[in-house]
């Protein structure tokens, strides 16, 4: 049985949401996968082998979180030596054309300062989740969603993912 393993990191839970959708649905193609968070502390052993490791994490103030730099560094050269590695960023500036050109330059300019050239990339639109912000990061993001046409209203949570992407990204790169 082919195996996978989709380590991330999220801030507010979409991307966790969303690395379960995907040991989910590669499950359901008969893969034995398995979505970890990379602050685990069992993780060094749990994500390698495989025969697909996904990577993933949220863009947030223009970076990704810390512990998932801190585990890119950390695994470089077994990063590099995994022949069907992939990674995938989410941010809701990807909702739009322009935000996913920013965002796909942000990954690039990434990817190249820790020496790291997945099989393959995505990025996916993330979600807007006001009601679990503070006051300010709250005020942030209603400024950012009004000017990009997004929700505005902070009592709801607005999810932007294209869940037919992330099928198709899967498609792309099943294990044999």
């Amino acid at each position: 049985m082919p195996t996978a393993r989709i380590v991330y990191a999220s801030t507010h839970g979409q991307t966790e949401k969303m690395a379960g959708y995907m040991a989910g649905h590669l499950r359901a193609q008969g893969v034995d996968a398995k979505a970890l968070d990379v602050q685990a502390a069992a993780l060094s052993e749990q994500w390698m082998p495989s025969d697909l490791l996904i990577i993933g994490g949220s863009v947030y103030v223009r970076r990704f979180q810390r512990v998932l730099d801190a585990f890119i560094r950390q695994h470089h050269a077994a990063l590099n030596a995994h022949p069907n590695a992939v990674f995938f960023s989410v941010s809701a500036s990807a909702a739009n054309a322009h935000g996913r050109d920013a965002v796909s330059a942000l990954v690039d300019a990434y990817l190249a300062s820790v020496d790291w050239q997945p099989r393959a990339r995505a990025h996916f639109a993330g979600a807007v989740k006001y009601p679990r912000y503070g006051r300010f990061t709250r005020w942030i993001m209603k400024r950012i969603s009004r000017k990009e046409g997004g929700g505005v209203d902070t009592r709801f949570t607005y999810e932007y993912t294209d869940w037919d992407a992330v099928d198709a990204l899967l498609s792309q790169n099943m294990p044999h």
